[in-house]
């Protein structure tokens, strides 16, 4: 292993048994209430068990390895205060105990980019719970021109667009990982792993993942088109032969009908930057950061995650995100410069991760946004995430 910083002989590595644990919660979290494991606040009290073992091995420079995830956290814990402060929210509150849970998983993650080949490892385990979840999958809307699929309540990707950016980012992978092999056996496998979340993402008739993953696509084959196009053209290929075979043929007219639906995201957009207008300094709280819909009566969040801390919390949360959101894309845009081994991946990710952001209110929370954005910020930082094989 060679290591790009001349203090890293100083710096140990988290042990293997906190990025497993890290895997078992990440399972706990996904499948445990549907499997009848639920029990009250285990997975918080395993977070902190991991920050504090993560801090333990980093010794003495533990601090210096989370200043470039520091916006993050300030964000996280000025939301904290303003809600328990001035709105008076409970912690017992869903919302408030997911920035308590963002900001743990955020020193976790961080800690554990320092083992080297993580981020592969990861985005394994991310596919084989996702995969995990199909048979809880369930209709979440069935018409005569419509067909939407989600998981069941209970599963951590139970809304239709956490499942479609769940697969979605696992699409993303195996298909940068299939063009940057040069096994044959692993692009292969790693193509068919790629198909297989497409077609999930397509199920779930959520247009803002499907076109993220589109989008992230077109940068991961900017990357290759340098150095060979058999891959590309073996690639569209397949999808060809999936288009002619007429599986995608009911898929497509899904895409068609909600096509022609209005999202509602104009309208949220435009009432929550009203509201944070009128209270921009500290927000309206995080129970009242949702918007009814007219005519339908339900109330939704902005659908949009600088909205949501903006509405919610005010200004100062809002500045800390923007300036974590600067540093992931400047890392973004220096990673074709950063001789790493997730170079490649890093840019389309980070995409695919930006678009989600966008349009979904608590997307950055999500334990593959985390990962994703803090190699992206590891690209012109100088953490120790800066390995190479």
């Amino acid at each position: 292993m060679t290591k790009t910083l001349s203090q890293n002989h100083t710096l140990r590595t988290p042990s293997y048994l906190i990025e497993y644990a890290f895997y078992g919660l990440q399972f706990y979290l996904m499948l445990g209430e549907v499997l009848g494991l639920s029990i009250p606040f285990l997975g918080a009290g395993v977070l902190v068990v991991l920050v504090t073992l993560s801090f333990m091995h980093a010794g003495a420079r533990g601090m210096g390895l989370i200043r470039p995830i520091a916006p993050a956290l300030t964000c996280a814990l000025s939301t904290i205060f303003l809600q328990l402060v001035i709105h008076e929210e409970s912690i017992s509150n869903g919302m408030m105990r997911s920035y308590v849970t963002w900001a743990w998983s955020l020193v976790v993650i961080q800690m554990l980019l320092l083992r080297p080949q993580f981020f592969h490892r990861f985005a394994w385990v991310s596919f084989f719970l996702a995969c995990g979840t199909l048979p809880f999958i369930k209709v979440y809307v069935s018409t005569g021109e419509l067909t939407r699929i989600g998981a069941t309540s209970g599963v951590g990707l139970a809304n239709p667009n956490a499942f479609a950016m769940w697969f979605g980012f696992c699409y993303v992978y195996f298909l940068v990982l299939g063009l940057e092999t040069k096994n044959y056996l692993v692009r292969v496998v790693s193509w068919s792993a790629a198909l297989l979340s497409c077609y999930f993402v397509a199920a779930t008739v959520s247009r803002g993942p499907l076109l993220g993953i589109a989008i992230a696509s077109a940068f991961a084959f900017k990357n290759v088109l340098k150095r060979s196009f058999l891959p590309i053209i073996t690639f569209l290929v397949c999808l060809w032969c999936i288009y002619m075979s007429g599986i995608a043929d009911e898929l497509i007219g899904y895409y068609l009908e909600r096509g022609t639906e209005e999202s509602g995201r104009t309208y949220l957009w435009s009432v929550a930057l009203e509201r944070m207008w009128e209270f921009w300094w500290v927000g309206v709280g995080i129970s009242d950061a949702v918007i009814e819909l007219p005519g339908s009566g339900y109330k939704t969040n902005p659908h949009n995650g600088l909205l949501f801390i903006g509405l919610a919390s005010g200004i100062i949360p809002l500045w800390f995100f923007i300036t974590y959101i600067v540093r992931v894309i400047r890392g973004a845009l220096a990673s074709s410069h950063s001789r790493t081994q997730y170079t490649a991946f890093v840019f389309p990710l980070t995409v695919f991760a930006l678009l989600e952001v966008m349009i979904i209110g608590q997307a950055f929370m999500s334990v593959w946004h985390i990962v994703v954005f803090a190699m992206a910020i590891s690209c012109c930082s100088n953490p120790v995430v800066r390995q190479e094989s």
